[in-house]
């Protein structure tokens, strides 16, 4: 809920006034989105710097073995993935001076360009895109 916070005192952000809506939290500059924070996933075959470079891969893989219970969706989400180092990733969920830092520094260079397009569903387009904090 923290992170959402964060989201929500920016002026680019409107937040989600209706609580029974779980696919949506905010809409951010005319996209509604759901945030998902992670931990950078260990079943994930691939490297950080091979995600980081192909973010695409990873999105998909998150939509694909996301939980079936009752957050399951195909909207558009924004992803927030959480790294250490150290291997206590864990922990840096924790740090909201941190992570509103990163959020911050997203918020200001974003462009919808920069997100990235998914078809899950037939004539439905997804748009995704992945937040970085990393330490």
């Amino acid at each position: 809920m923290a992170v959402e916070h964060i989201f929500a005192e920016m002026k680019e952000v409107i937040p989600n006034k209706n609580p029974k809506n779980r696919k949506i939290d905010f809409n951010f500059l005319g996209n509604d989105f759901d945030l998902k924070t992670s931990v950078f996933p260990k079943a994930f075959s691939r490297s950080l710097e091979f995600a980081k470079n192909n973010p695409e891969t990873l999105i998909s893989w998150l939509y694909k073995n996301q939980s079936k219970q009752s957050r399951f969706h195909l909207e558009n989400r924004l992803f927030l993935i959480v790294y250490a180092e150290d291997g206590q990733h864990w922990k840096i969920k924790a740090e909201i001076s941190f992570l509103k830092q990163v959020i911050e520094k997203y918020v200001a260079i974003f462009e919808n360009s920069q997100l990235k397009e998914f078809q899950f569903q037939q004539g439905k387009t997804t748009f995704a895109d992945v937040i970085w904090a990393v330490k």
